[in-house]
C-alpha cells in the first residue's frame, strides 16, 4: 500500500505540475464550497501559538504544499486520468478530505489542507465565543486562567452547541473525523482510479505522535503525553470506530475489488483486537459492538444496506455509551494490547 507520501501528494495536485497547483490556488471556489464557515488555521493560532506550530510540523499541513515526489506522481496521474477529473479541487471528489477554504482577514480565498477545523469543526460559529472569556468592571478577561468557572461552564456549553468538538466534552466526534478520512474514498475512486483503499489508524499511536498538541493539560505549557487511561480509552473507540466506518463503507460497495477487500480486511483486524479487548475484561458496550458486527455480512452492500446502517449507527450509539461509563481506570487489564509506537514525532512547541 502507498505510503503517507502518496497521500501528501493526492493533496497536491492533478497531474503534479507546479502550473497547475498555482491555478488551483487561483481558481474560484467550487460549488457548494462554503468558505465562510471556516476561519483558517492561522486565527486558531492567535491563541494556540504552539498547537499551530506543531500542526504546520504534521504531514496534515502539507497535504497540499509537499510536492511532486517523482516516485507517486504516476500514481498520481493515473487517478486523474482514469476518473477523467480536470481539476482535483472544483470535481469535488478530492476536496472532503484534501481541501479545506476559507477566506483570510482581507477577504482573499485560501486553500489549506487538514487543519484546526477538519478535526474540531469549522470555527465561524464557534470561534469567538470560545475564546471570549468574561469581563469583570467593565474590562475584558484576557486570559482562561483568570476566567470564572461559571464563565467557563457557559462557554464551553455555547460553543459545543455552536460546533465545537472538544477533546474533553466531545471526545467521539473529535476523533471520529479522523476515520472519516482515513476509511478511504468511494468504491469508483479506489476501484476505478486506483486510489489507496483506505489508510489503517491506530488511533493511540497517531495521538501520541505527531498530531499530539496537549498543551493546554499542563500548566507549563508542555505537549503532555496520553495519560494511561485516556490510551486505554483511545484504543477501544478507535478499533470500534474503525469497525463501524468499515460497516458504513459496505452500503457504499457494489462490486468485488481493491474497495470491498480493504473494508474486509479492516473490519476483520479491528474487530479481532475488540475481541482480545472482550477476553481481558468484559465490557457490555465491546460485547454488543462486537455482536452487532457480526451479524453484518462481509459483502457489497453488507447484505442489506439499511441493517448495515442500522448496525453501525447503534455500534457508534455504543462507542459514546463506553465513553461515559468508562474513563479508562478500570481498564488497565488491556495495556498490553495497546501499541507503544509513535507515529512521527510529538512537537515540543518550542521549534
Amino acid at each position: 500500500m502507498p505510503g503517507p507520501g502518496m497521500l501528501r501528494v493526492l493533496g497536491t495536485v492533478a497531474a503534479g505540475t507546479a502550473a497547475l497547483f498555482v491555478a488551483l490556488l487561483l481558481a474560484p471556489l467550487p460549488a457548494g464550497a462554503v468558505e465562510e464557515e471556516r476561519v483558517g488555521p492561522e486565527r486558531c493560532g492567535e491563541c494556540h501559538k504552539k498547537e499551530y506550530k506543531a500542526w504546520l510540523l504534521s504531514s496534515h499541513s502539507t497535504l497540499i504544499t509537499d510536492g511532486y515526489d517523482e516516485d507517486v506522481t504516476d500514481e498520481v496521474e493515473q487517478i486523474v486520468e482514469e476518473l477523467e477529473l480536470f481539476d482535483v479541487e472544483s470535481d469535488g471528489i478530492c476536496d472532503v478530505c484534501h481541501y479545506n477554504y476559507y477566506r483570510d482577514v482581507l477577504g482573499e480565498q485560501e486553500i489549506t489542507a487538514t487543519d484546526c477545523e477538519t478535526c474540531h469543526g469549522p470555527g465561524a460559529g464557534w470561534v469567538d465565543v470560545h475564546s471570549s472569556f468574561g469581563a469583570e468592571n467593565g474590562k475584558q478577561i484576557r486570559s482562561a486562567a483568570d476566567e470564572s468557572p461559571e464563565h467557563r461552564r457557559q462557554r464551553v456549553r455555547e460553543s459545543l452547541a455552536r460546533g465545537w468538538r472538544s477533546p474533553t466534552h466531545s471526545t467521539v466526534a473529535l476523533v471520529n473525523q479522523c476515520f472519516v478520512c482515513h476509511l478511504g474514498p468511494d468504491e469508483e475512486i479506489v476501484n476505478d482510479g486506483g486510489h489507496v483503499a483506505g489508510s489503517r489508524i491506530d488511533l493511540v499511536s497517531w495521538l501520541s505522535g505527531e498530531i499530539r498538541h496537549n498543551f493546554q493539560r499542563t500548566a507549563q505549557g508542555e505537549n503532555a503525553p496520553l495519560t494511561p487511561e485516556r490510551r486505554r480509552v483511545f484504543h477501544v473507540i478507535g478499533r470500534a470506530l474503525d469497525v463501524e466506518h468499515g460497516i458504513r463503507g459496505l452500503t457504499e460497495a457494489y462490486s468485488q475489488g481493491r474497495f470491498l477487500k480493504g473494508l474486509q480486511e479492516r473490519i476483520g483486524e479491528s474487530l479481532g483486537e475488540l475481541k482480545k479487548v472482550r477476553a481481558k475484561i468484559d465490557l457490555e458496550e465491546v460485547t454488543e459492538i462486537i455482536r452487532l458486527a457480526e451479524s453484518v455480512p462481509l459483502k457489497p452492500g453488507g447484505g442489506s444496506r439499511v441493517k448495515a446502517t442500522s448496525a453501525a449507527d447503534r455500534i457508534h450509539a455504543q462507542v459514546e455509551r463506553f465513553v461515559a461509563n468508562h474513563d479508562g481506570s478500570q481498564l488497565a487489564a488491556i495495556d498490553p494490547l495497546i501499541s507503544t509506537e509513535l507515529r512521527g514525532k510529538p512537537a515540543t512547541g518550542n521549534e
